[in-house]
Order: structure tokens, then C-alpha cells, then sequence
């Protein structure tokens, strides 16, 4: 099954773990989208403005962090996907992020 048939156009949603694909060894949830609205008339125009997301960091010194960020939509892949290979998030970038 290709990812393009697995994941849909907008596949991010709450509560799904991902990775950013500049630090792939810390997995996070996602909590929520941040999206802005505005009106144009009688036209309403939406838009991600990106994901936030939640994870925690381990100190030297053995304390949890708990942190959060916002991210683009297309710096972030599923966290399944990554056990497969380098290979597989290029493919996913190819199939679901780049066409749609």
C-alpha cells in the first residue's frame, strides 16, 4: 500500500505522534492545529498557520521537561513511517506532501 492511499491530504490531526524531519530521534504528539480565518467579503479564507506539538527532553541530570513548539505542515512526518527507512520519508514527502 503506497502512502499516498494510507495517509490523506490533511493526515495531521490531534493526538498523532510525529517527527520533525530536523530531529527524527525526538518523537511528539501533535496538539492541535493553529489555523487563522479571515473574510474577504462573503468569501472566508482559512489557513494553517502550523502544528502545535508537545514532547519532553531528558536532562542531564535525569529531569523530564515537558515542551511544546509550533511547526510547518511539511516538516512533519509520522512517527510509524520512520522505522522504515530514509528511504520511506522521502517516498511519504514524494506522495503525500509534495502532490497535494
Amino acid at each position: 500500500m503506497s502512502y499516498r492511499e494510507k495517509y490523506e491530504r490533511n493526515w495531521i490531526k490531534p493526538g498523532i505522534e510525529v517527527v520533525c524531519i530536523d530531529n527524527t530521534d525526538q518523537k511528539m504528539v501533535v496538539e492541535d492545529i493553529i489555523r487563522q480565518e479571515r473574510k474577504n467579503g462573503d468569501l472566508v479564507i482559512r489557513r494553517i498557520i502550523g502544528v502545535r506539538c508537545q514532547w519532553w527532553v531528558e536532562r542531564p541530570n535525569g529531569e523530564k521537561i515537558f515542551k511544546n513548539g509550533l511547526f510547518h505542515t511539511r516538516r512533519l512526518v509520522p512517527y510509524e513511517i520512520l522505522g522504515d527507512s530514509r528511504d520511506a520519508v522521502d517516498k511519504f514527502f514524494d506522495e503525500v506532501v509534495n502532490n497535494s
